[in-house]
């Protein structure tokens, strides 16, 4: 049911590394890339809200100046501590879609994100002395849509999410 996705999402965000960031390039194609993320401080401590750092040289941020609309994919499959079997493909490993808007982290809010993302990937603070990097995040408001893919059997379910069924789930 929609509840235990939504717990399952919010598990699959918080234990993942990294995503899968889709982004509108050059007006009329799209741009696949990956986004080191974090969700809080640490492997105890989540919130739901995803946050990633980008270099501004980077291609996606350059992509989201213009247009900030995302689709966001993470999947078991990506994990280390993965068990599934054979090709992602296969539904046999889970993944969990959030469409909505990706945007600068305000600054209020900015040294959080650090801290986050520093606790998650603590190789980032050696980036921000080399390269401008800008926290960005998924703010509570600007995630239009989650998915979760899992098999059922030898079926693929797709369960949407609302945001309050996710950010209230434990």
């Amino acid at each position: 049911d929609a509840k235990d996705m939504a717990s399952y999402a919010r598990w699959l965000v918080h234990e993942s590394d990294y995503a899968t960031v889709i982004t509108h390039h050059n007006v009329d194609d799209v741009f696949g890339n990956l986004i080191s993320t974090a969700d809080g401080k640490g492997l105890m401590d989540s919130t739901g809200v995803i946050y990633t750092f980008l270099p501004t040289l980077d291609a996606t941020y350059q992509d989201l100046v213009k247009d900030g609309r995302v689709s966001v994919t993470f999947t078991e499959k990506a994990m280390a501590q993965s068990s599934c079997p054979g090709a992602i493909e296969n539904g046999a490993c889970g993944r969990v879609t959030c469409h909505g808007r990706l945007t600068p982290v305000p600054e209020e809010n900015a040294s959080l994100a650090k801290e986050f993302l520093y606790a998650r990937h603590h190789f980032m603070k050696l980036w921000s002395m080399t390269h401008s990097f800008v926290p960005y995040w998924l703010a509570p408001g600007n995630i239009t849509e989650i998915y979760s893919v899992n098999q059922d059997g030898p079926h693929e379910v797709v369960t949407k999410i609302t945001w309050n069924e996710y950010i209230a789930a434990p």
